[in-house]
């Protein structure tokens, strides 16, 4: 994919490294010229160009540059290329708590097997029953302070259970926003994130 300023540059040429909703993560290798940084740290207009279809799409956005070498593009046109999930889940195992919310039932403590800003995966513990709705609060790891969410049963397994987020205090959304961009550029090696 490539990220077109709409000015007389080549388009800049990007590795997605993650999705968190409408907004993507991507790695750059170009040497971006002074102006270009300039106008990446106010937020520039941008078009992210991706080939789909035997053909190119350009979804309209905004680009701010994050870290070194880090683009992060707010895509503001509807798109639907393919990707399973709204979110990138990362590997992480933090301290989950679950409070079944509606019916009556006993809190679970478990750990999470991956987490994304729109989920988590939780290890089930044996016999643990599947409520539709919990309050789900994560602790532990990088995490300085607990993230609590009201999340809703997406997928029950017998070793675990898949939770949909369905309301997140914008400071605790943050929070993981954080946790995961932290994870990929880490992964990816990208120094200064």
């Amino acid at each position: 994919m490539h990220l077109d300023l709409g000015d007389a540059n080549a388009p800049i040429a990007c590795a997605v490294m993650a999705f968190l909703g409408p907004v993507i993560l991507a790695r750059h290798e170009a040497r971006l010229d002074a102006e270009t940084i300039e106008r990446l740290a106010a937020g520039a207009a941008a078009y992210l160009l991706v080939e789909a279809d035997g053909g190119v799409r350009a979804l309209r956005g905004s680009a701010t540059l994050t870290a070194e070498r880090v683009l992060a593009l707010q895509i503001t046109d509807g798109f639907k290329l393919g990707q399973r999930r709204e979110s990138t889940r990362i590997e992480i195992a933090l301290d989950a708590r679950l409070a079944p919310r509606g019916l009556e039932g006993r809190d679970v403590s478990t750990t999470t097997i991956d987490v994304s800003v729109g989920g988590v995966q939780v290890v089930r513990p044996p016999g643990t029953p599947a409520w539709p709705r919990y309050e789900l609060t994560l602790r532990g790891g990088p995490l300085a302070e607990p993230v609590v969410a009201e999340v809703a049963l997406a997928r029950a397994l017998p070793e675990a259970l898949g939770l949909r987020i369905s309301q997140i205090a914008p400071a605790d959304r943050q929070r993981l926003m954080a946790l995961v961009l932290d994870h990929v550029t880490d992964r990816a090696g990208v120094p200064g994130a």
